[in-house]
């Protein structure tokens, strides 16, 4: 599923790829070249001469992905880079915008003749946008400082961040206990009716994968997502 959506979505760009361990690396380098792609991995307890061998290979335009752990999320560019994928399933703030910076950086056209770059395409499949919203958030028009980041925690079983008030853990399905509210009050009669949320929305949603499984709104002051998962539908969102 990975990488048919990173055809469908940037399938022609550079491309590179931030993995949570050695074995996910290596298993995620494995299936992009299964795929009839060129890629190649980056991780620490390489040689620095072999290392310095893949990213020569990605710079000079032999491979089109380099999957990493940790390793190139500072102190490297190749700015023909199009693409950041984030394969971790969540990560700190400060970490997010060092991963999604090595593909904002602009083209020089004296070093890089012939490559044209206007934007970059982030494809996260963890949880960190939705945790810390893109990085365009942190612009303020008013010029006020932002209040700071949303409480979060992390899951006993898996290690991922979700916000404060996640209930059950949209990556491996842990169920934090709930507080007993009391005895429960029987409701009357009542009559249900189906209202479209989205359909009445001021905000215009993306349709980030094209099966309206998981939809993004972004605003100056606010962000909100509703994604299906397992079956259930979950609702995220944060202040600026």
């Amino acid at each position: 599923a990975v990488i048919r959506h990173w055809r469908e979505k940037a399938g022609e760009r550079q491309t590179v790829v931030f993995c949570s361990t050695v074995d996910h690396a290596r298993n995620v380098t494995a299936a992009f070249n299964a795929a009839g792609v060129a890629a190649g991995l980056i991780h620490g307890d390489m040689a620095d001469t072999d290392r310095k061998t893949t990213l020569d290979a990605y710079a000079a335009g032999e491979l089109r992905v380099v999957v990493n752990v940790a390793v190139l999320t500072e102190g490297w560019d190749h700015p023909p880079t199009g693409c950041v994928v984030l394969l971790r399933p969540s990560s700190y703030k400060s970490t997010m915008i060092q991963m999604v910076g090595r593909g904002l950086r602009t083209v020089s056209p004296e070093e890089h003749p012939g490559v044209v770059k206007t934007d970059c395409i982030v494809l996260d499949f963890g949880t960190s946008t939705l945790l810390h919203g893109s990085l365009e958030q942190d612009v303020d028009l008013d010029g006020r400082e932002p209040s700071g980041e949303a409480p979060t925690k992390d899951c006993p079983d898996c290690g991922a961040i979700v916000p404060l008030a996640t209930t059950e853990c949209p990556l491996c399905g842990h169920l934090w206990e709930r507080e007993d509210a009391g005895e429960a009050t029987p409701l009357g009669d009542f009559v249900m009716s189906e209202i479209d949320l989205l359909k009445r929305s001021s905000f215009r949603w993306c349709d980030l994968f094209g099966d309206d499984a998981a939809l993004i709104a972004n605003g100056f002051n606010a962000w909100g997502g509703v994604f299906f998962l397992n079956g259930r539908w979950y609702g995220i969102g944060g202040l600026q």
